[in-house]
C-alpha cells in the first residue's frame, strides 16, 4: 500500500501559527523533505519533534523527486514543507506533487498559514476574488505587462516583491496605473514583532517608503480604481 504525500503549511513568521494537526503529521512523518532543513530543524526542535530531514529546493527539486516518489510507493509517508506558508505556492514542492499524483499517490493538504490570506484580510482592498501573481517579473516592462494583463479583470492583485526592489516596483507600476486612484497595501514581516502595512493611494505609499530601509517579507495589494481605465502601455512594451 503506498504511503501519502502531506503538503504542509508551516508559519510564515511567528512559530506560533503552527496548526495541532500539522504538527501531529509532521511527528508521524517518515521523511520531511523541507527547502532549508536549518529553519525546518528549527521550527520541529521548538515543538519537541525530531524528525528525518531531506533539503528539496528548485535546485535539487527534479533530482530529489524520483527517490521521493518510490519511497512513497513503498509505503513511506511523506511530509513536504517550505521554509514559511504552503509549498508549491511561490515555494518548492510543485514537481514534487504533480509527479506524486501521476504515479497514483495520495497527495493530502494540511492548510494553514498563507501569506496570501494573511496579507488579503487585513489589507482592507476589495478582496471578495482578486488575482494572486506570485512574484513579479524583474525586467521593468515584462512587470509592466504581467500586471496589466493581472488588472484586467478589475479585481484587486496579489504579488510577493523583495524589500530592496519594492520602491522600484512601485515607481514602476505608477507608470501603468494612475497613482493617485489606485489603492496599494504594502503588507511587511506579518505576524513577526515589527509587522507593517502601509496602506493608502499608490502615491501615498510610494511617498512613505520613499527614503526608508524597507527590510523582511513583503506582500502587496494593488486595487485600481475600477472607474479609471490603466494607462495604455501596450504599445511601450
Amino acid at each position: 500500500m503506498s504511503g501519502i504525500l502531506h503538503v504542509v503549511s508551516t508559519p510564515i513568521g511567528n512559530s506560533r501559527d503552527i496548526t495541532l494537526r500539522a504538527l501531529d503529521v509532521l511527528k508521524s512523518a517518515d521523511i520531511v523533505f523541507c527547502e532549508d532543513t536549518r529553519q525546518t530543524r528549527k521550527l520541529l526542535v521548538m515543538h519537541g519533534i525530531t524528525a528525518r530531514l531531506e533539503s528539496l529546493f528548485p535546485g535539487n527539486e527534479r533530482a530529489k523527486t524520483p527517490g521521493a516518489v518510490r519511497m512513497l510507493q513503498e509505503g513511506k509517508n511523506i511530509a513536504v514543507v517550505s521554509s514559511r506558508g504552503t509549498p508549491a505556492v511561490s515555494d518548492p514542492g510543485f514537481f514534487l506533487i504533480k509527479e506524486a499524483i501521476a504515479a497514483g499517490i495520495k497527495v493530502s493538504p494540511v492548510p494553514g498559514p498563507s501569506a496570501v490570506t494573511a496579507a488579503v484580510c487585513a489589507s482592507g482592498a476589495p478582496v471578495g476574488d482578486f488575482v494572486f501573481v506570485g512574484f513579479l517579473k524583474r525586467k521593468t516592462g515584462r512587470l509592466k505587462k504581467q500586471m496589466l494583463g493581472a488588472a484586467a479583470s478589475g479585481t484587486s492583485v496579489v504579488f510577493f516583491e523583495s524589500a530592496a526592489r519594492l520602491a522600484g516596483t512601485l515607481d514602476a507600476l505608477a507608470e501603468v496605473f494612475p497613482p493617485d486612484l489606485t489603492r496599494v497595501c504594502v503588507a511587511r514581516e506579518m505576524t513577526k514583532v515589527h509587522e507593517e502595512f502601509i496602506r493608502g493611494t499608490l502615491s501615498e505609499v510610494t511617498r512613505e517608503i520613499s527614503g526608508r530601509d524597507i527590510k523582511g517579507e513583503v506582500t502587496v495589494i494593488l486595487s485600481p480604481c475600477a472607474e479609471t481605465p490603466v494607462k495604455d502601455e501596450e504599445e511601450k512594451i
